[in-house]
């Protein structure tokens, strides 16, 4: 267990190229909506969190919906790359 924050980051990309702009929504276990966040021009997004598990789902104009499972302990940096077909 580590020490620092408790963070769920990661990196949006299509053909390995980053998305800019894409919506990217953290939802809890339950699937209950917790925070939401735009990519940056790099593609990449961060959220604080809770140490659990938690369900990032993309989505925005002609984007294709992606979701992705994310566990992650008090005091870890979770890490995720997320691919669009």
């Amino acid at each position: 267990m580590g020490t620092g924050p408790t963070v769920i980051r990661g990196t949006v990309t299509r053909g390995g190229a980053p998305v800019e702009g894409a919506y990217v929504r953290l939802l809890d276990a339950d699937g209950e909506y917790t925070g939401e966040q735009r990519t940056r021009s790099d593609g990449t997004f961060a959220f604080n969190a809770c140490a659990g598990d938690w369900r990032l789902v993309v989505f925005g104009h002609a984007i294709d919906r992606a979701e992705h499972p994310a566990s992650v302990a008090a005091g870890e940096e979770r890490v995720v790359e997320i691919s669009l077909a």
